[in-house]
């Protein structure tokens, strides 16, 4: 399976990742998306921020708020479409 990863380095020069973003980082973009007016088309930036983010916050690596989080940071390298090392799913075992 292909996976969404960023790195994300920040203005005092520590790094982080590289991060799997999870459907649930997607949905919940989608959700501030959505109660902020954002469109993908004219917030290209601010949604790849915002996807690292809610990466960093789940594995609890910022507790930041999103708009002080953005003032940190240095860069971001998004890479969409990584095909997985290995398969995180255990083969199925038939049943005895």
């Amino acid at each position: 399976m292909k996976q969404n990863l960023t790195t994300v380095e920040t203005i005092d020069g520590k790094t982080y990742g590289p991060v799997r973003i999870l459907f649930a980082d997607k949905i919940r973009l989608e959700d501030t998306m959505r109660h902020n007016g954002w469109t993908l088309a004219d917030n290209d930036a601010r949604c790849t921020a915002f996807l690292s983010w809610a990466a960093l916050t789940r594995l609890g690596l910022t507790d930041l708020k999103f708009d002080d989080w953005q003032a940190t940071l240095a860069d971001i390298d998004f890479q969409a479409g990584v095909e997985a090392e290995s398969d995180p799913t255990p083969a199925a075992v038939p049943a005895s």
